[in-house]
């Protein structure tokens, strides 16, 4: 299980997120993509780790994975080079998700759709 929370800051050019996993085993990364949850979309930024390679943690996690902040800098894939802004329209057009990828499933484990606070 894993739970996300992101808010916009008041001038829009970026966006804060806390990820917090419960008994998860084996994770390697985690990122946004752009697509609806449970298709195979692009990751279009980094969550966990901060950036590539991923990095595996071998043991089962409980607790907050990532925090950080992601700017129209931190854009990768498909939104690489684009504002803010448009990752912005695609997540409250409901075409962003979380995906959480482990050792197990490299392709993804966990993943579900994203709303901003």
């Amino acid at each position: 299980m894993a739970e996300a929370e992101l808010q916009l800051s008041e001038d829009g050019s970026a966006l804060h997120y806390e990820l917090v996993v419960h008994n998860v085993e084996g994770i390697t990364m985690a990122h946004l993509h752009l697509g609806k949850a449970g298709e195979i979309g692009t990751p279009v930024a980094w969550l966990y780790p901060p950036g590539p390679p991923p990095k595996l943690i071998p043991r089962v996690f409980d607790g907050l994975l990532a925090a950080g902040t992601i700017t129209a800098g931190d854009l990768i894939g498909a939104m690489r080079g684009r504002p803010l802004s448009q990752l912005i329209d695609e997540i409250r057009a409901d075409n962003v998700y979380i995906n959480l990828h482990t050792k197990t499933h490299p392709r993804g484990d966990i993943c579900g759709p994203v709303y901003l606070k």
